[in-house]
């Protein structure tokens, strides 16, 4: 049974030494659902969620709900132009915020297609 990512309350910065490719600034709304099997999620399972950085090889958001899944699916894009990948979660902490805000960080894998 795959391990549940630890939810901690670091510093948000606390993963910045471990990055390997340059990360930039996305500040997007997009969607995420949990992705145990590898398949597509059915569509009402996707939630919202706030991007806060993208590189070539993941994507950091922010969330109201710690993410305990070791995969998700990301919805990137809207209509027709919608991307959907399957990404490892790699991190996810609670921000030093007001309201309860975690960041996540994960790590793409691979591209998913609907079931034909």
């Amino acid at each position: 049974m795959p391990s549940e990512p630890a939810v901690s309350a670091l510093a948000a910065d606390s993963d910045e030494n471990r990055r390997t490719r340059e990360r930039k600034p996305y500040d997007a709304m997009q969607k995420m659902a949990p992705c145990p099997d590898g398949k597509l999620p059915p569509l009402p399972s996707f939630r919202p969620i706030r991007c806060h950085d993208l590189s070539q090889s993941g994507l950091s958001f922010d969330t109201t709900t710690p993410v305990l899944d070791e995969f998700v699916a990301l919805a990137l894009g809207s209509g027709k132009e919608t991307v959907f990948l399957r990404a490892r979660v790699a991190n996810c902490f609670l921000l030093p915020t007001a309201k309860a805000m975690y960041r996540v960080g994960c790590e793409f894998v691979n591209r998913l297609e609907a079931a034909k």
